[in-house]
């Protein structure tokens, strides 16, 4: 009886573990897929706000993220800690989420905007 509730503990702690890396991945990729569509987006269609728009975006994804996940959005801010750190083991969502939510930013970007505006 001792190890089915030893295992099912072990088995609780697995999953609990795996769902908040993956929640993990899943906000950093959203959040990365939002912030650069909205690059793309303002630079092409209103390239003299941008410099208000960008900052702004990237500080609210901060103030959302940080308490969560540490908002990287970015691998190369990520990389230089982990490794001066020491500890590689979720290193590897710091750069899956960006790079995916990237083409995913991309992807937006070029499905919602009209031909006219992208050329």
């Amino acid at each position: 009886m001792e190890a089915r509730k030893l295992l099912a503990e072990l088995v609780g702690k697995f999953v609990f573990f795996l769902a908040g890396f993956m929640s993990i991945l899943l906000l950093e990729t959203i959040f990365t897929e939002v912030f650069v569509a909205v690059i793309l987006t303002v630079t092409k269609l209103n390239p003299d706000r941008a410099f208000i728009v960008i900052p702004l975006t990237l500080v609210a994804i901060h103030v959302a993220l940080i308490p969560i996940t540490g908002a990287s959005v970015n691998p190369a801010r990520s990389i230089a800690p982990a490794v001066s750190g020491g500890d590689l083991t979720s290193l590897w969502i710091y750069i899956v989420g960006p790079v995916v939510g990237a083409v995913g930013g991309w992807a937006v970007y070029r499905t919602l905007l009209p031909e006219p505006a992208r050329a």
